[in-house]
């Protein structure tokens, strides 16, 4: 078995879908317990991006985009739709999706 085929064949097989999703969920609960809705757009409330942010929103955001927001905890959707309306996001992505039609 080449690495293409193992590596990305073999990723989309039920059984490693399902795999992924748990550590999805999984990570996404630890990173939950990081956010304060109130506090404002960014983790801690902090009034700039972190680069943990950075890294989180477009996580989220491509969750979204694959139609697997339900594996988002509800604090971090919060969090996600308050960051997704800031000027540096908007900046950034331009209205644009995490993913290109195909």
């Amino acid at each position: 078995m080449d690495s293409f085929e193992k590596d990305k064949i073999g990723g989309i097989v039920p059984a490693e879908v399902e795999t992924n999703n748990e550590k999805a969920r999984k990570l996404l609960l630890e990173l939950d317990r990081l956010v304060v809705p109130s506090a404002g757009p960014w983790l801690w409330g902090e009034t700039i991006p972190t680069a943990l942010d950075a890294h989180l929103i477009v996580f989220l955001a491509r969750l979204r985009d694959l139609g697997k927001g339900e594996l988002i905890p509800q604090a971090l959707c919060q969090y996600g739709d308050m960051a997704m309306e800031t000027v540096e996001w908007q900046r950034v992505m331009g209205g644009r999706q995490t993913m290109y039609g195909g």
